[in-house]
């Protein structure tokens, strides 16, 4: 994947992070609770052989678990499954801690969105604007509402608008919950515009289908 030195530097230091914290751990566990080398290493899914380097450099007199994953080749071939997935779990960290910073606190379905992407779309969020104000607008395409405003009024509440407005917003409510029952495509279909552009503003507010389309109707009835 394409990264700048200081995404590079960010994600390194985030597996060498994780790398002093196994460290840790494995000097801790087998020294002090005598734990046996083969648990830690499937407690912290590591190689064995990581867990032997370790208790060998601490024997040669490197006691900080710092120093000692310093003084490690991190490209060793027994360690490369693990830095392959470690780097990717650092791209998706950098994600989060970036939109984190930006937007606070993110939904769990920004973060199983980032969880699940494919390379193509972590190196487009890696890439991605800063101009966006809503993460609707990063996470699940370019926002419903901004799409409406740049079309005239008067084709607001034709059919054929209408039908591609609530095609849309189903999109982005899979997208998002995972699931689309009948109950709430029905749902869907009896809004009409001014409704699904209420709908597509509490997408994000919202943290189940019920929730969102019911919560729409019990204020219509009010």
């Amino acid at each position: 994947m394409r990264l700048t030195i200081f995404q590079r530097n960010w994600i390194q230091g985030f597996m060498e992070g994780n790398l002093i914290a196994y460290t840790g751990i494995i000097l801790r566990y087998t020294r002090e609770h005598s734990v046996t080398d083969t648990d830690v290493a499937e407690a912290i899914m590591m190689p064995l052989s990581f867990v032997n380097s370790v208790k060998s450099a601490y024997d040669s007199g490197i006691t900080d678990p710092e120093d000692i994953v310093h003084q490690m080749d991190l490209d060793a071939e027994d360690i490369a499954e693990w830095k392959k997935a470690s780097e990717r779990r650092g791209i998706e960290a950098y994600i989060e801690s970036t939109h984190k910073d930006k937007f606070g606190k993110l939904p769990e379905w920004v973060l199983e969105k980032i969880r699940a992407a494919p390379e193509e779309e972590l190196q487009k969020w890696l890439d991605g604007s800063t101009d966006h104000t809503r993460l609707e607008e990063i996470f699940l395409g370019r926002d419903l509402c901004e799409q409406v405003l740049q079309l005239p009024p008067d084709i607001w509440d034709s059919h054929a608008f209408l039908k591609g407005m609530r095609r849309t917003l189903r999109i982005q409510l899979q997208e998002k919950f995972d699931d689309m029952p009948l109950w709430a495509d029905e749902a869907l279909h009896q809004k009409d515009h001014d409704q699904l552009v209420q709908l597509s503003r509490n997408v994000l507010r919202s943290s189940n289908l019920e929730e969102l389309l019911l919560r729409e109707d019990k204020m219509e009835r009010q």
